[in-house]
């Protein structure tokens, strides 16, 4: 039986430049939507009419000395 060849045995990976564009797009959606994210959210807790959620009344607080 004879041996496999060097081209058989190995798998190469050839990325088109459409599928770099579509990597390279997507990643760019994904932090732009994290950007968002982040931007609104700070904007919103340090407006002005920002009220700090009320405490439970059945959770305990830490004391300091």
């Amino acid at each position: 039986m004879p041996a496999p060849t060097r081209s058989s045995a190995t798998t190469s990976w050839r990325l088109t430049e459409r599928a770099i564009a579509l990597i390279l797009v997507t990643g760019l959606v994904v932090v732009t939507a994290a950007l968002a994210v982040v931007g609104l959210t700070a904007v919103r807790v340090t407006g002005e009419r920002y009220h700090a959620p009320q405490r439970s009344s059945n959770v305990s607080t830490l004391q300091t000395p």
